[in-house]
Order: C-alpha cells, then sequence, then structure tokens
C-alpha cells in the first residue's frame, strides 16, 4: 500500500518496531535537529500592532509572540495544535489548504482557533507565486510534510533559504527524514500504531 502512494503501517510493539530496519534507524536520532544555511541573516521585525490581545490567553498586555508572522501548511492534529498554541500567544498565523483539499469539518472546529484561513493552489503559477509572496513577508513556515515532497515547488530548505533568507523553516514528518521510511507518507494515528504506542497503551499492552 505504501508503495502505491497510500497511507499504512502494520501495528507492532515497541519491540517490535525497535527491531525494524527504520525504527533502528529512528531511534538513533534527535527528536528536534536544526539546519543552518550559511549566509542566511536572521530577519526580525517590530511589533506593529501596538499591544495584542487577541488569542485565548489575552490578558490586556503584549503577548509574546506578537508581530511574528506564521504562515501554515500543515494538517491533521500535530501541525495545527502547535500553530494554534503560536496564535494564542500573540502571533498573525495564515493557514492555507489546496483547494481540493479542505480541512475535515472536526479538524477545522480544533485546528484554526485563533488564526486566519485561505485555499490556495501551489500547483498553478499564479498559486505558486502568491504562495512566495506570502513567504516574503512570514518570518515562519510551519509545515508537516514528509522530506522531499515541497521540492517541486521550490520549498526545500536550500532553496527557502535562497529565496527567503532568515525565514524559519519548522518541519514536521512522521518518519523523519532518514532511513528507509524517510520519504513515507504518515500522520499521527498510523505513527501509534507502528511504533508501538498504541499497543502500549491499549488494554492488552
Amino acid at each position: 500500500m505504501a508503495a502505491a502512494g497510500g497511507v499504512a503501517a502494520a501495528h507492532r510493539r515497541p519491540d517490535q518496531w525497535l527491531a525494524h530496519p527504520h525504527g533502528s534507524v529512528v531511534v538513533e536520532q534527535p527528536l528536534v535537529a536544526a539546519t543552518h544555511h550559511p549566509g542566511a541573516p536572521s530577519r526580525r521585525r517590530t511589533p506593529d500592532g501596538g499591544t495584542r490581545t487577541g488569542g485565548i490567553f489575552a490578558s490586556g498586555r503584549e503577548l509574546p509572540a506578537a508581530g511574528i508572522r506564521v504562515l501554515d501548511l500543515t494538517r491533521v492534529i500535530a501541525g495545527p495544535v502547535a500553530t494554534r498554541y503560536l496564535a494564542a500567544l500573540g502571533a498573525d498565523v495564515l493557514r492555507l489548504d489546496p483547494p481540493d483539499r479542505p480541512e475535515l469539518p472536526l479538524h477545522r472546529y480544533d485546528g484554526l482557533v485563533g488564526k486566519r484561513s485561505a485555499l490556495l493552489d501551489a500547483a498553478t503559477p499564479d498559486g505558486l507565486h502568491r504562495l512566495h509572496e506570502l513567504l516574503a513577508g512570514a518570518d515562519v513556515l510551519v509545515h508537516g510534510y514528509r522530506p522531499g515532497a515541497l521540492a517541486r515547488f521550490g520549498l526545500d530548505g536550500a532553496e527557502l533559504a535562497r529565496r527567503h533568507p532568515g525565514l524559519v523553516v519548522v518541519a514536521m514528518s512522521a518518519w523523519g527524514s532518514r532511513g528507509p521510511w524517510g520519504g513515507r507518507r504518515g500522520f499521527d494515528s498510523i505513527v501509534q500504531s507502528a511504533v508501538g504506542i498504541a499497543a502500549r497503551e491499549s488494554p492488552d499492552g
């Protein structure tokens, strides 16, 4: 199924995952890794709206992420929740979805709190041009696509650093960036089943 482009994984116990070829690679990798592209300066902005009081943690004082512009290209729980917290801390978050794959209503109600949202088709020349216009005005890009999946849009790390110097890119992937599953599609519940979390948390775990 994975070879055909689907999203699937066998259900495993934690010990089975650690013995798996990809599990043995992932366990040696850090949970968070950072890459700095030489020559890409930091991008600093001054908050332009005065005191920000929006968001669920509003208290009448400037919020810690006020003035930070975030472009959100995430889906399905992990990414949307991360950017939802950035919005709650005062960031200006714009969530983009392709027009042929709108977010499911349940996920939309949970993941769009405090954000603006729009539809954009990066597979069209006009849509891709508009996407890079938005990136030029953003401080942070957060996406949840597998490694290499966005290269055809000019959104791989090196090209982003060249076209949008100083942009902070946060990339979340199901299986990490190395190992035999590094380029495989996945999302939270599939990962939980594959790596043994589901087995451990089950009544029989």
